[in-house]
């Protein structure tokens, strides 16, 4: 019978701790530059489709790039590329990568209706998610202090200002109106929709278990063949991240693409908001590879720390009350889940004095 696993709590490790704090940065940074991109009225006046596919072209070359300087260091390695069953391999690869194709897109319909630091804050959830999924689908068990600090964890994500969302009624705004009043810029997709926080904080809750999923399938797949680099098994799930989002800018932006341009809309800010979305996916592989998904989500729990902080003066939030509970919560949470359990033997201990003979 097999039994259940215990993961190591080394995911802040010497060598663990870059990637652990590369894809914390990299997270931080995505929701911020994304609402930076919004137009002067709050919502994105460029081609969602188009962005998120840049984003997955850019990544594709990334890796392309890095498995050819990869090969030609160590030519020894071009033997563990390809897997017994390349197709298999390459048809697996798109389970993750569908996901990853929801989720990066609802990301921007999402923060038409929350601000950064509650959208980390609910998303800390996948936590929870994730220590399921671990216990149901790589039976890695988990101790009840690591339990009970998952329940921290939402009671902090619960303190948030979710019931305070400053998005307007489910209108259609912005770019829609313009299209209807046929002015060019306008169209119908997902980043004009317009809705009340609480549809945000769902979508939230959906895109948190989607990522978990995917998470964990995927670290899966990049363990399941230690030897393969990680630039060629990116590669595989990049190029479905590829035609699935053509697809899907040509469904939804098609129109307003042949007759504006691919990049109409676009500025630096929007550009650096793709660089980033594509340094997130990347360093998160690298996490899944080298460290495991527990690594992920207390990367995102970082990168939520980060936004809250810079969201207050670059956004003017308040930093209130049920913030700074979140905060205490979500780090105490952190500590607790991260502390060995042997450590507890060690701790607050007083030495015994041997008894003295006569």
């Amino acid at each position: 019978m097999r039994t259940a696993q215990r993961w190591p709590t080394m995911m802040f490790s010497a060598r663990q701790a870059p990637f652990t704090v590369s894809a914390a940065v990299a997270m931080a940074l995505q929701p911020i530059l994304l609402t930076l991109s919004k137009g002067p009225q709050g919502f994105f006046e460029y081609s969602v489709g188009s962005a998120t596919l840049a984003c997955e072209v850019l990544k594709l070359l990334f890796s392309a790039a890095g498995l050819c300087v990869l090969l030609v260091r160590q030519p020894e390695l071009r033997g563990s590329v390809l897997s017994n069953r390349p197709w298999r391999e390459f048809a697996q690869f798109f389970v993750p990568s569908l996901i990853y194709f929801v989720n990066n897109n609802l990301v921007f319909v999402i923060l038409q209706a929350l601000d950064p630091s509650t959208f980390q804050l609910v998303s800390q959830t996948k936590t929870i998610f994730t220590g399921v999924l671990f216990r149901m689908m790589l039976r890695r068990r988990l101790t009840i202090f690591q339990w009970i600090a998952l329940f921290f964890l939402g009671c902090g994500t619960a303190c948030s200002q979710i019931p305070q969302g400053k998005a307007e009624d489910g209108h259609l705004q912005g770019t829609q109106f313009r299209q209807q009043a046929g002015e060019p810029g306008g169209h119908m997709g997902l980043e004009s929709l317009r809705f009340p926080a609480i549809v945000g904080v769902l979508i939230t809750l959906f895109t948190a278990a989607l990522s978990s999923l995917a998470g964990v399938y995927n670290e899966l797949l990049l363990k399941g063949r230690v030897t393969a680099p990680l630039h060629w098994q990116n590669m595989q799930m990049y190029i479905h991240g590829v035609w699935l989002n053509f697809a899907f800018m040509m469904m939804y932006d098609g129109a307003v693409i042949r007759s504006t341009g691919v990049f109409h809309g676009y500025t630096w800010v929007t550009w650096a908001a793709i660089i980033c979305n594509a340094s997130v996916g990347i360093t998160v592989s690298a996490v899944l590879k080298y460290c495991d998904n527990i690594a992920r989500v207390y990367a995102h729990s970082i990168a939520m720390l980060v936004v809250m902080l810079v969201s207050v003066p670059l956004f003017g939030l308040d930093l209130t009350a049920q913030l700074i509970i979140a905060l205490l919560l979500v780090i105490a949470s952190t500590l607790q889940y991260n502390i060995p359990i042997e450590y507890d033997a060690k701790f607050d201990q007083i030495e015994e004095e041997a008894p003295k003979t006569v």
